[in-house]
């Protein structure tokens, strides 16, 4: 699975374009998930390469922050899973996706999804 396939990158925002909009109020256009984190993306860049917008890695959930992802260093994660099997209890056990494109999403502002991570974290700890 393309994670930011063409037909999606031609719907998202260039990156920057929304540099005058509050966070807050920046749509999130894209979600991918994995068992590792999870990032929502408000703008990416014309060939899909790079992307902006908030990132929460389950290792170390309290630092959730904005920033710019390069998309190819999840992509080639996402098709070594799909092509390399690995090894649990003896078995070659082969991973569909490691990361996944939210195909289910719609575009919502950013504001509460920060909102609900951080709300997350401080019912955690």
């Amino acid at each position: 699975m393309q994670l930011l396939p063409k037909g999606l990158i031609k719907d998202v925002p260039r990156i920057y374009s929304q540099e005058q909009t509050p966070v807050a109020e920046q749509i999130v256009y894209v979600h991918l998930f994995a068992p590792m984190g999870d990032w929502w993306f408000t703008e990416c860049s014309e060939d899909g390469k790079e992307a902006f917008g908030y990132t929460r890695l389950h290792s170390m959930p309290e630092c959730a922050e904005l920033g710019y992802t390069y998309i190819p260093d999840l992509q080639v994660l996402t098709d070594l899973a799909i092509k390399k099997p690995f090894m649990k209890d003896g078995n070659k056990v082969r991973l569909r996706q490691l990361i996944q494109r939210d195909i289910y999403w719609t575009p919502e502002p950013l504001g509460p999804i920060m909102a609900e991570v951080k709300r997350c974290l401080a019912t955690v700890h």
